[in-house]
């Protein structure tokens, strides 16, 4: 399933650790694979006076929406975007595209955007996950399937191979689709926080690291619910 994400490249991991990037007309290049940089997105923000809340991810999936109709963004377009969204540094808007751009592919991906924004977010994951739930559900439906959450799990870029990227989205469906439908609620998807502590350990190294810990997960989902007007458990 993750070949379709990465298109008609094929990947192989050589002694120092790097992934192998070829396609038969092309030569083999190598692509040095590591996280997005959480941490700096948020500080160049901050220094900015631009803090990183549910609002601006909202705010910043449209204008992206906007600017890029292709779903990425070279680094004028990426410029535009923060430009609307603040930042009219070009210097700054700069080094926070090489935050992204990880992968030196000279742009950054609609998916690889959102994830690293809510990442930045200082706020309970399950606030991160609902906010990317409602940015990156195209239909409104209120699902994700399992090639949203394998791209979520990619775009990271906290795991190193799509064989990696398959057993850690297995573990999410494994534990929270035992029926195999392969599509997984908002609501559902975030109440697993609560029943299986693999799943926060997947989404946890997903957004870069410790989120606030279990209470502050169901606090955040206890919240959740009262907006819905859901009962609460």
């Amino acid at each position: 399933m993750l070949r379709s994400l990465v298109g008609s490249e094929m990947c192989i991991r050589d002694s120092s650790s790097s992934i192998l990037l070829f396609t038969p007309r092309n030569p083999p290049k190598v692509v040095k694979i590591k996280g997005i940089r959480f941490d700096l997105i948020r500080a160049r923000l901050g220094k900015y006076g631009i803090k990183v809340d549910h609002h601006l991810i909202a705010k910043a999936h449209k204008v992206f929406c906007e600017e890029c109709h292709s779903g990425s963004a070279d680094m004028n377009q990426f410029d535009r975007v923060m430009r609307r969204l603040g930042v009219t540094d070009v210097y700054v808007n700069d080094r926070i595209f090489h935050c992204f751009d990880v992968d030196l592919s000279g742009t950054v991906e609609l998916p690889e955007f959102m994830i690293g924004l809510t990442a930045a977010w200082e706020s309970p994951l399950a606030d991160k996950l609902n906010a990317y739930f409602e940015a990156m559900d195209k239909h409104g439906h209120g699902v994700l399937d399992r090639v949203d959450v394998e791209r979520m799990l990619l775009e990271s870029r906290q795991w190193r191979s799509p064989a990696e990227i398959k057993d850690q989205a297995d573990i999410v469906f494994d534990a929270i689709d035992p029926k195999g439908r392969g599509e997984i609620s908002k609501y559902v998807f975030v109440e697993a926080l609560f029943h299986h502590p693999e799943v926060v350990a997947v989404f946890e190294r997903c957004f870069g690291g410790a989120t606030g810990g279990l209470c502050c997960h169901r606090a955040a989902i206890r919240d959740m619910r009262r907006k819905a007007s859901v009962a609460s458990v």
